[in-house]
């Protein structure tokens, strides 16, 4: 059976407004109704705190749990999965983009850079060329080597103190490359280990994930217990509170609320045109 509901303005001592607001539940006030709804929300920290935690809880429930919990505060724990969480993103994108730079840099093999910048410092400039196959016979040089081959030619490297070498029509000059493959595979080598390690990081906090929910939990009634006290307000040194109740209790709140110790006037007030009242369905 539903339960007709009535609303009911309260009104008390300023000194007595915590022991109003937690006799609210055993004097039948189902629903509070905030006076002001502009100031009837929950605190900042509260709000921001529930936000980090949900979204901490989604990245953990998609995550085996491993090895030992941190001893951590779960709002910590929340921040420190969020933070390791996006890490390991941005790591996974610099790593595909590495990736494509080795990729691109194949064909020059083993070539480093500093031995390169070694070799002309002390008069030997190395150039590189990409030619044809065909073309590799008629070269000369003081000194020539293949290095690698694809589809766009032959890549050959060549030292030409004497000025003897003389490039073929289709050659084409290749100018040496902002960073070499070993380079880039021992950076990319040092971004799948932080990688690994930060994913074991999120596995020993998914083994908070029951103890987030909980939190989680406690915010929940953190956030409603703030909003409540926020419905009422101060007038002088009174405090005024408004909610709904099962219309037999109306007439009765008073004496209810009297009778623990907490002098209140109660009154029955019209809801607003608009306003719905709670629902409150009590079985026979």
């Amino acid at each position: 059976m539903i339960v007709p509901m009535s609303k009911v303005y309260i009104v008390t001592q300023t000194r007595e407004q915590e022991q109003l607001l937690d006799a609210m539940g055993a004097v039948g006030v189902v629903h509070v109704a905030p006076i002001d709804a502009a100031k009837a929300v929950a605190h900042e920290d509260t709000v921001d705190a529930i936000a980090e935690v949900d979204m901490a809880i989604r990245i953990l429930e998609g995550i085996t749990p491993s090895g030992k919990a941190p001893d951590v505060s779960p709002l910590d724990a929340a921040r420190e999965a969020i933070a390791l969480h996006k890490a390991i993103l941005d790591e996974r994108e610099q790593l595909a983009s590495l990736h494509r730079q080795a990729d691109q840099l194949a064909m020059w093999g083993s070539v480093e850079l500093t031995t390169l910048r070694a070799l002309k410092d002390t008069g030997l400039d190395i150039q590189f060329y990409t030619v044809q196959e065909q073309d590799l016979a008629g070269l000369e040089a003081e000194c020539l080597e293949v290095l690698t081959q694809s589809n766009q030619g032959v890549l050959i490297s060549v030292i030409d103190r004497a000025g003897q070498f003389v490039a073929p029509e289709n050659a084409t000059s290749i100018p040496w490359p902002a960073k070499d493959l070993p380079a880039v595979k021992s950076e990319a080598a040092m971004l799948d280990t932080s990688i690994k390690e930060n994913d074991q990081f999120l596995a020993e906090l998914a083994v908070l994930t029951q103890d987030l929910k909980a939190y989680r939990r406690t915010l929940d009634s953190e956030a409603a217990l703030c909003i409540t006290q926020r419905s009422g307000i101060h007038i002088s040194s009174l405090f005024a509170l408004q909610g709904w109740v099962p219309s037999p209790k109306a007439h009765t709140l008073a004496g209810e609320l009297k009778a623990l110790d907490i002098q209140a006037a109660v009154d029955v007030i019209e809801p607003e045109e608009d306003e719905e009242p709670p629902t409150l369905i009590q079985y026979p």
